[in-house]
């Protein structure tokens, strides 16, 4: 998976977990923040990755990134 878009997906999780969390994710492996814009509720999730520049979409548990053109499917535990 990318990196850019591992940290979008941590971005997701943890505002689906009701975590406070701020515009952008410091992804460890690329040593900088990726920015972040958008709404996550329960049912659906609407963010922009400004770091790709392309949007992820879709319900809380299947998203569709629109960069790659992949559905991503998400469990939280």
């Amino acid at each position: 998976m990318d990196s850019s878009l591992r940290a979008c997906i941590a971005n997701v999780a943890a505002r689906l977990s009701g975590q406070s969390v701020k515009s952008a994710v410091y992804d460890y492996s690329q040593s900088k923040h990726i920015n972040v814009s958008g709404s996550v509720t329960n049912g659906s999730v609407n963010i922009y990755d400004h770091d790709r520049g392309v949007h992820i979409t879709g319900s809380s548990t299947n998203l569709y990134d629109h960069g790659h053109g992949a559905h991503i499917s998400l469990q939280l535990n």
